[in-house]
């Protein structure tokens, strides 16, 4: 790399150094950084052996060891000061920018294209939510050993030999093990083969026989991600989601993801999908995708950086585009484009720079888009700063969007865990508006008018729950099991009437402990009762660790409850006595 490009880099990586800067007074927020790091117990005691177990067996959601042993030591530096962390994020994705523009460089050896990607990557605002958000540490980790994938990948084009594809390879399965996106790498190389290494007169046989091992661990890294993905939220079958309509939503996002890189403002964390697949969205996607493609096809001759960069963008996004997909129904995310927007920037700045040159012009055009890019970044930055302005901010882009009560109920159980239940009320009731059928939405605005005192309104609540339909049958047990352990028996006595009707018809299995329930509750209001107050058919895990502590924790006196409790103690022992 040249000097005049090594210097200009090094000040785009200081500028964006600069931009960044306020993250080291950011916080922690509530979407998965709470499930990584915050209120994760291994990744909280740092390193030990049960941490290294931790990383290379847990795949829920998918496989990613090198980020979470990452954690651990940041555990270990920082505590659970959230600067340290964002600074991480940070270094990587500075790195990032230099790698950048270097594989631009070496592949194309074309310094002024190399420096206007690697800039716009630097500070366009949708690189934004993977840099600032501490849970995507995986992101801009598995974008690092890819670039080094590529570097190495030229080096062995270059003639270096057996030892640099080696090294190209372990690269691609550091990346892999970081986040599964890079699957498609194999793809990118045969792209890349084609322009600007010309490769492609070797024959395609031969091009994809020298890449077997990287096909092979593709195909590896995608079986365990979607075995990872049925196990943590579950596939969405085809019966629930048509290959028609993923194809919609695929459209849908493509487009956005378009439109976002030339437009990039009102950007918000959660993208809902939408109801109907196929619209006005995902329509302008096909005729984009169908116009862009012909396009690039029709100059590959005359400019094939534009058929190369294209292919790039779709190409990373494949992965993500919702063809598989678990229990979250988002259609896109901006921290997905992290490097796929590459491609269009190296498409878009290959052809101005063949049509108007590296002048005064071109230039003074580029300066000012990246002035721009650095002031919208900037704006939304400060919406990173810590869970009420992450939520508050998808609140206001969304408005009334089919599926904007998801930061509603964020931003309550962000409140909720503060224990400002007063606060987290009325998200919880906005959120329960927008999705009634969300049972979860019902039960924490029934939890935070129980924590307010408010116990009409509470169990009111409470009781929709056995209204509503695809309620977990343990969900409603729960909910009476929480109010007899605080002493509200009148209440709990109505909402067992009303749930009884619910379990005998769609959770039959859950009939013996709801009649323990309910006879408990009517010994605690001394109404009339049946000779066995526990049914005998009741299992002795619901016996012993449910109905056991509960009678430890009721607040009812009496010889009764005693007797009873007494009773219980013994067939627990008898049940988990070991027979010699």
């Amino acid at each position: 790399m040249d000097f005049p490009l090594r210097r200009a880099l090094l000040w785009v990586m200081l500028a964006t150094a600069i931009l960044y800067l306020p993250v080291a007074g950011f916080d922690f927020v509530n979407w998965d950084d709470d499930y990584y790091i915050t209120r994760n117990p291994v990744i909280l005691a740092g390193w030990s052996l049960e941490g290294w177990s931790y990383a290379f067996t847990t795949s829920k959601p998918f496989l990613m060891p090198l980020p979470r042993l990452l954690f651990m030591t940041e555990v270990e530096f920082f505590g659970l000061h959230a600067g340290g962390f964002h600074l991480v994020n940070l270094l990587f994705h500075l790195l990032n920018i230099g790698l950048v523009g270097w594989v631009i460089f070496v592949y194309t050896r074309q310094a002024p294209l190399a420096l206007v990607v690697a800039a716009v990557f630097a500070l366009h605002p949708q690189r934004l939510e993977a840099v600032v958000w501490i849970t995507e540490l995986k992101e801009v980790m598995a974008a690092f050993f890819a670039m080094l994938a590529l570097l190495f990948y030229h080096r062995y084009v270059m003639g270096l030999g057996r030892l640099a594809l080696l090294a190209s390879l372990l690269f691609m399965l550091c990346s892999l093990l970081a986040k599964p996106l890079w699957v498609v790498l194999p793809f990118l190389l045969l792209v890349l083969d084609y322009w600007p290494l010309q490769r492609w007169k070797l024959g395609w046989g031969v091009l994809l026989g020298e890449k077997w091992s990287f096909f092979l661990l593709s195909l590896l890294f995608s079986l365990l991600t979607v075995l990872g993905m049925e196990a943590s939220s579950g596939l969405v079958g085809l019966e629930d989601l048509s290959l028609v309509n993923r194809l919609g939503h695929a459209f849908h996002a493509i487009l956005l993801y378009f439109a976002n890189f030339f437009w990039p403002v009102d950007l918000s964390v959660y993208q809902p999908r939408p109801e109907s697949a196929w619209g006005v969205g995902s329509g302008l996607g096909v005729l984009v995708v169908v116009f862009i493609t012909l396009l690039a096809w029709r100059e590959k001759i005359q400019n094939p950086a534009l058929l190369v960069g294209w292919l790039w963008f779709l190409g990373l996004l494949f992965p993500v585009l919702g063809l598989v997909t678990g229990g979250m129904p988002v259609l896109m995310a901006h921290r997905w484009s992290y490097v796929s927007h590459v491609g269009l920037t190296l498409a878009l700045a290959s052809w101005w720079l063949k049509r108007f040159g590296w002048g005064r012009w071109t230039k003074t055009v580029g300066i000012l888009l990246l002035l721009a890019m650095m002031v919208l970044t900037r704006q939304q930055l400060f919406h990173w700063q810590d869970s009420t302005s992450l939520w508050g901010n998808a609140i206001q882009v969304l408005g009334e969007v089919k599926g904007a009560d998801y930061p509603h109920g964020m931003l309550g159980m962000y409140y909720s865990r503060q224990g400002n239940h007063q606060q987290a009320l009325p998200f919880f009731l906005e959120a329960a508006r927008r999705n009634p059928e969300f049972p979860y939405y019902t039960l924490e605005a029934a939890n935070a008018y129980l924590h307010s005192g408010e116990f009409t309104q509470a169990w009111q609540w409470y009781e929709r729950l056995v209204e509503r339909t695809h309620v977990p049958g343990e969900l409603i047990l729960e909910v009476g099991r929480l109010g007899m352990m605080n002493g509200h028996y009148q209440q709990v006595n109505a909402y067992w009437q009303k749930a009884i009707g619910k379990i005998q018809r769609e959770y039959p299995e859950s009939l013996p402990l709801l009649t323990a329930y309910q006879n408990l509750t009517c010994l605690a209001l001394q109404c009339p009762m049946p000779d066995s107050v526990i049914p005998e058919s009741l299992t002795p895990q619901f016996l012993c660790k449910d109905i056991l502590p509960l009678l430890s924790r009721m607040k009812v006196q009496g010889n009764s409850v005693e007797a009873i409790e007494q009773s219980m103690v013994a067939r627990c022992t008898s049940f988990f006595t070991p027979m010699h």
